[in-house]
Parts: structure tokens; sequence; C-alpha cells
């Protein structure tokens, strides 16, 4: 069960990081793109 748990929140912490990533990187090609950082943030 322990075990379970730990992978679990591991699995989350890895699925943040990656998904905080991954904004990064869309964020950087549309500033690359030539779209607005604000336009870019509201979806």
């Amino acid at each position: 069960m322990w075990g379970q748990m730990t992978n679990i929140s591991g699995n989350l912490a890895v699925t943040t990081v990656v998904g905080r990533w991954n904004d990064a990187v869309e964020f950087s090609a549309g500033v690359w793109n030539g779209e607005s950082p604000t336009e870019r943030a509201d979806g």
C-alpha cells in the first residue's frame, strides 16, 4: 500500500513538472511565432 501511494505521488510530481515544461515550450513557441504572450496565456 505504501509503495503504491509513493508511486502515485511520484507520478503526480512528474506530471506537474512535464506540464510546466510543456507550458514553457508552448509559450516560447508562441513568442517565436510572433504571438502576444498575453494572448497565449489566455488560451
